[in-house]
């Protein structure tokens, strides 16, 4: 699958490939919760942080009632980036 080979190349430090395989994902599956949190902590590890926050509201959309626990805690970090000033 094109999640699993996005988990690789991060692992591997391609990220530009890691985020080529999260889109591929996306791209068939726009729902994939997974895919979305991926590739959020991908983009927010570059520095990306716009892009990241973008991919952690997606997750949290798809996963409010099935994963209400890290839902919470994607959300508290998402108010710990704002705070920070990283993301306005």
């Amino acid at each position: 699958s094109h999640l699993n080979l996005g988990i690789l190349y991060k692992k591997k430090g391609a990220f530009e490939k890691a985020i080529e395989s999260y889109q591929t994902t996306l791209a068939i599956n726009p729902y994939h919760k997974e895919a979305h949190y991926n590739i959020a902590l991908l983009y927010e590890q570059m520095g990306e942080f716009r892009l990241a926050m973008n991919h952690y509201q997606q997750f949290i959309k798809l996963s409010s009632e099935s994963h209400p626990e890290l839902v919470l805690r994607v959300q508290r970090h998402m108010n710990r980036l704002i705070q920070t000033g990283k993301v306005h």
